[in-house]
C-alpha cells in the first residue's frame, strides 16, 4: 500500500499521548494534521494495514478514506543496485489477504531470457558456497516475480521470515515471559498457503516443554466459513480476556496447533478463562486421532500383540453403515439424535448413494435440492468433509455454476432447514451443513 489518507474528526475521549505511543510501535511514516483533521500514512507495509486502520479507527471518527496504490517506482533495469537495509527486527500483522497490486492472470515476463541469463547482478560474498546459494535465491526470486507473477510483498514475507530465524538462532533475542493459558502474539513466519503464516498471529499457550518449546493453538478472527475440521469459536470477554478491547472474538484452529520455539512469541495479548481453556484442551485431545488410518493403510491390529500386521484381505464396510467407534462431538451427538431415525430406515442391502433422496425427504430437506443431494454423495468419498472439498467437487460436477453461487445455495438450503430446529441454533450458533 503506497499511501492512505484519512479525513477524520476527533472522538470525545481523544488522547494525543496515547496515540503517539501506539504510533511508535508501527514501522511506517504517519503524518497527523490536527488542525485540518487529516491523517496521512505513507509507504505502509502491506502486513501492517490492519493495525494502521484499527489505530485510526480507535482514536478518530473516519469521515473518508483516499487510497493510493499506484506504483511510481522506476521500472526494472538490467542491474539490481538496491541494498537491503531492513532491520532483522520484524513487525508484521497476521493473515492479511490484500496485495499492493493485483497479480495479473498471465505473468508479465520482462524481456527474453534463459535460465542462465536472468536480469540480476551477481552478489559477491566471502564464502563461495554461500555466494552461490544467495545468487540461486536471487534467480528463484526473479523466476517467482517475473515468470509466475509473485508480488514483492510475498517475496518480502519469505525474506523477513528467513532473516528473523537467522537472528533468533545466532543472536541473543529477549524471550517474553508467558504462562500456560496466555494468549500470545506469535511470529509464525511465511509458509505455504495451507500452513499457518503471519508475523502477528494470536495463539493460546497449551504447554511449555522443559526445553522451552511451546505448544500453541493459533487463532483466526473469523467465526464463520472456516475451512477447518476442528475449531472452536469464542467471544471476548465471555471466553477470553484481551488486553485490547477492540478484539471481540474469533476461532481456535485446533488442527493447526504445534510446538514452536519461544523466540517466536512477540508479546502476551490476553488470557483464556478456565471454562474455555478446559473446553479447548478436551477437544484438542481428540483432534489428532489417526487410528482410523490403520485400516486405510491396509493394516489391522492384532488383538494379542497390539502391533500392525498385514491384511490378507481388506475389510470393506457397507456404505450405509455408520461407524460406532468414531469419536463424535456434542454437536454431532445432537444431530444424530435428530436424524438418527432416518439412518435406521436405510436399507442395508442398498448403498447410501441409492437412498440419498429418500434420506433427505425423511430429515426434512427437499429432494429437489440437487446440490445438497450431490453433496451427500460426494461426502461418501472425500477424505475430509468440509466446504472447501465439497464445493470443489460440486464445481467439477456443475462447471457452469460459480463456486460462490454453489456455496450460497448450500447455505440457504441448510438455513431454511435449520429454522425448523431452533434448539440446534441456540446450542450451536456456528453449526453448518458440513456437520
Amino acid at each position: 500500500m503506497k499511501k492512505l489518507t484519512f479525513k477524520v474528526s476527533t472522538q470525545k475521549d481523544f488522547s494525543v499521548i496515547s496515540l503517539i505511543k501506539e504510533i511508535n510501535n508501527i514501522s511506517c511514516q504517519i503524518n497527523l494534521d490536527f488542525e485540518n483533521g487529516i491523517v496521512t500514512v505513507i509507504n505502509v507495509n502491506e502486513l501492517m494495514i490492519d493495525t494502521v486502520i484499527d489505530l485510526v479507527n480507535n482514536y478518530y471518527s473516519i469521515l473518508s478514506v483516499d487510497i493510493d496504490n499506484t506504483d511510481k517506482s522506476v521500472a526494472v533495469s538490467a542491474k539490481v543496485t538496491e541494498k537491503i537495509t531492513a532491520s532483522p527486527e520484524i513487525n508484521a500483522t497476521a493473515e492479511v489477504k490484500t496485495e499492493s497490486k493485483p497479480s495479473p492472470k498471465t505473468p508479465v515476463v520482462v524481456g527474453p531470457q534463459t535460465e542462465d541469463d536472468l536480469i540480476i547482478e551477481k552478489v559477491k560474498f566471502a564464502n563461495e558456497y554461500i555466494e552461490e546459494l544467495v545468487n540461486k535465491f536471487l534467480r528463484t526470486t526473479y523466476w517467482a516475480m517475473f515468470k509466475k507473477a509473485a508480488t514483492e510483498k510475498d517475496i518480502e514475507k519469505y525474506i523477513f521470515s528467513a532473516m528473523s530465524e537467522l537472528s533468533w538462532k545466532y543472536g541473543s533475542p529477549e524471550i517474553v515471559e508467558f504462562s500456560i493459558g496466555d494468549i500470545v502474539d506469535c511470529n509464525y513466519g511465511a509458509h505455504l498457503p495451507i500452513e499457518i503464516s503471519g508475523g502477528h498471529v494470536h495463539a493460546i499457550v497449551c504447554d511449555i516443554a522443559r526445553n522451552g518449546s511451546t505448544y500453541l493453538i493459533p487463532i483466526t478472527k473469523s467465526v464463520n466459513d472456516i475451512y477447518s475440521d476442528s475449531f472452536i469459536s469464542f467471544q471476548a470477554p465471555k471466553d477470553v480476556i484481551y488486553f485490547d478491547n477492540s478484539f471481540t472474538g474469533g476461532s481456535v484452529l485446533l488442527e493447526k496447533s504445534s510446538y514452536v520455539a519461544p523466540e517466536r512469541i512477540n508479546a502476551i495479548v490476553g488470557t483464556v478463562k478456565p471454562h474455555f481453556f478446559a473446553q479447548v484442551l478436551k477437544k484438542l485431545s481428540s483432534t489428532f486421532d489417526f487410528t482410523g488410518n490403520i485400516d486405510e493403510a491396509g493394516f489391522v491390529l492384532d488383538d494379542d500383540l497390539k502391533i500392525p500386521v498385514e491384511k490378507s484381505e481388506k475389510v470393506s464396510k457397507n456404505e450405509s453403515e455408520v461407524s460406532t467407534d468414531k469419536k463424535i462431538s456434542g454437536m454431532e451427538t445432537n444431530l444424530l439424535e435428530l436424524i438418527g431415525p432416518a439412518f435406521d430406515k436405510l436399507d442395508k442391502s442398498l448403498t447410501f448413494k441409492e437412498q440419498i433422496c429418500e434420506f433427505m425427504s425423511e430429515i426434512g430437506i427437499p429432494a429437489t435440492a440437487t446440490l445438497v443431494a450431490q453433496s451427500f454423495e460426494i461426502a461418501c468419498d472425500v477424505k475430509k468433509v468440509n466446504y472447501e472439498n465439497i464445493i470443489f467437487e460440486l464445481h467439477k460436477l456443475n462447471p457452469d455454476i460459480n463456486k460462490d453461487v454453489i456455496k450460497a445455495s448450500l447455505k440457504e438450503t441448510f438455513k431454511t432447514w435449520l429454522e425448523k430446529h431452533p434448539e440446534l441454533i441456540e446450542k450451536y450458533p456456528n453449526i453448518s451443513l458440513m456437520s
